[in-house]
């Protein structure tokens, strides 16, 4: 487990220059539009976890401020591979923060449903 852990931390540092450069995740905002669309995936995943209030809650901050990054970075001016690279990170910190709300057989069933509700999007051109 210490080694994913250490791995995930080293692929995060390597993108967090870049992404520090952008914008730091801290300080992007969710457009109204944003939450928005973080409320209907945060639907769609309570009818997978039965969420208790509080951890609606907060997944629905969490999923906007992630959705918020993740627009960030698709429109910054940077090649694909960092990108890809980026956003790769970003899901995983994503996962991670989830599971700091969610209890263990609620995130078993989240990393079983997330690629059909929230998937990756990776750059292609």
């Amino acid at each position: 487990m210490k080694i994913i852990q250490l791995l995930f931390v080293s692929i995060v540092l390597s993108f967090s220059v870049n992404l520090a450069s952008a914008q730091t995740y801290s300080s992007v905002k969710a457009t109204p539009a944003q939450e928005v669309k973080a409320n209907k995936i945060v639907l769609q995943f309570d009818d997978e976890l039965s969420l208790t209030e509080k951890q609606e809650l907060l997944f629905q901050t969490k999923q906007a401020e992630f959705i918020a990054v993740n627009e960030s970075i698709l429109n910054s001016q940077r090649t694909r591979k960092e990108i890809n690279g980026m956003l790769l990170a970003l899901y995983q910190e994503q996962a991670n923060e989830m599971k700091e709300i969610l209890t263990q057989p609620q995130y078993d069933v989240y990393k079983k449903v997330r690629n059909k509700i929230d998937p990756l999007i990776v750059i292609l051109k």
